[in-house]
């Protein structure tokens, strides 16, 4: 998962949501309800894709920025991640 973190669209959504956990005191309990389901929507994006990777890069595929995150999900659980090297 290490190397999609260093992705910078991860690294300013982490560092987004690590700043509101130091301000949450501030925040309402909706907002802080938005912020943990943010951070575990991002955490099931990167495992997720991780999966992929370990999955099916060894077989040739590759994940593009425009695959939608059912897809990837779907590929991840369907017939093919029992082809994986893992």
């Amino acid at each position: 998962m290490k190397e999609f973190e260093n992705l910078v669209s991860i690294q300013e959504l982490q560092q987004q949501i690590n700043a509101s956990k130091l301000f949450s005191i501030f925040l309402s309990k909706e907002q802080r309800k938005q912020r943990k389901e943010i951070e575990e929507q991002l955490n099931s994006l990167l495992n997720q894709m991780r999966l992929f990777s370990e999955r099916f890069s060894p077989l040739g595929w590759c994940m593009y920025d425009s695959m939608s995150v059912p897809l990837i999900e779907k590929a991840n659980h369907g017939p093919m991640s029992r082809f994986s090297t893992s």
